[in-house]
């Protein structure tokens, strides 16, 4: 029961009926000039309290469910580290792929083996891929006219080529000149 209830009923039991209604009113105007709350600003404060405990219960609930959750995760990430550092400490053997020979023989010309991969011997393949194969165009579409370097189309790699003219040294490769820049 509010102050202004208690108070209002002592006040006006003795008068009655008559000054019950003034009564109230003076005390709610007294309570009020004091900084009182008034009851039903207190019920508005009461409801609010209750509805943010509510809420705080349920976001307490989110949060134990959150944390399990959560847990749940982190044993499995656990687990899967576990396998991971397991598979670590066992190597794995490393199978060296065998060469696809093929039946036919080199692209090199007075080579008698039989060519393993782009028309190349193992020996002339290694040779090709350091640049270091006179009369075929690099890996990297070089060529080398004169001693100096030059570069191809790159599509061109692998291909034999050879040199022409006397003044303007022309690039054929399969007899159709390409174009060459200076590296």
């Amino acid at each position: 029961m509010p102050l202004s209830d208690v108070l209002a009923a002592a006040l006006s039991r003795p008068a009655g009926q008559v000054i019950e209604a003034p009564v109230r009113t003076i005390v709610a105007e007294v309570l009020r000039d004091h900084g009182y709350a008034s009851p039903a600003e207190m019920q508005a404060l009461h409801d609010e309290v209750r509805a943010l405990r509510d809420r705080v219960a349920g976001l307490e609930a989110s949060l134990a469910a959150s944390g399990e959750a959560a847990n749940v995760v982190l044993a499995e990430v656990a687990e899967v580290r576990a396998r991971l550092e397991a598979q670590a400490a066992t190597p794995t053997p490393v199978k060296t792929p065998t060469p696809v020979r093929f039946h036919r023989p080199t692209c090199v010309a007075d080579c008698e083996r039989l060519a393993v991969t782009s028309g190349f011997c193992l020996k002339h393949l290694h040779a090709w891929q350091a640049g270091a194969l006179p009369g075929f165009v690099g890996p990297e579409g070089l060529v080398e006219v004169d001693g100096v370097p030059f570069r191809v189309d790159a599509a061109h790699a692998g291909h034999p080529y050879e040199v022409t003219g006397a003044k303007r040294r022309l690039v054929r490769i399969a007899g159709k000149a390409v174009r060459k820049t200076k590296v």
